[in-house]
């Protein structure tokens, strides 16, 4: 008996990606700001739009107070959006300003 193999996926067929850029400004923020914005964009977006958005933190740099999340060509606005009408990472105050969106990580690092 043969053993069958799964043919991968046509570039056509996956989702396309988009990198956005963000500034982080507050006082007193954590280490871990960037792995904390995660979960509240997916508290603003909603359970279905969260999972279409699939949301994932890139990186961050704590001393720029900017980082990257990667989020799929769909999403993108609503994800935007989700970073602008959040107002406070763990019991800190923020507001967080979106820089640039990129289809490519590289220009999306080059804006930080």
């Amino acid at each position: 008996m043969a053993r069958q193999t799964t043919k991968p996926l046509l570039p056509t067929l996956k989702e396309k990606k988009r990198y956005l850029t963000y500034q982080l400004h507050g006082e007193g923020l954590p280490a871990n700001a960037g792995s904390l914005l995660i979960p509240e964009l997916r508290s603003i977006l909603g359970v279905f739009d969260a999972a279409a958005a699939g949301l994932l933190n890139i990186t961050y740099d704590q001393q720029t107070g900017r980082g990257v999340i990667r989020t799929t060509l769909a999403k993108a606005r609503q994800a935007r959006a989700a970073m602008l009408l959040t107002t406070s990472l763990s019991k800190h105050r923020v507001m967080i300003h979106p820089i640039t969106t990129s289809g490519i990580l590289n220009k999306a690092k080059q804006a930080m």
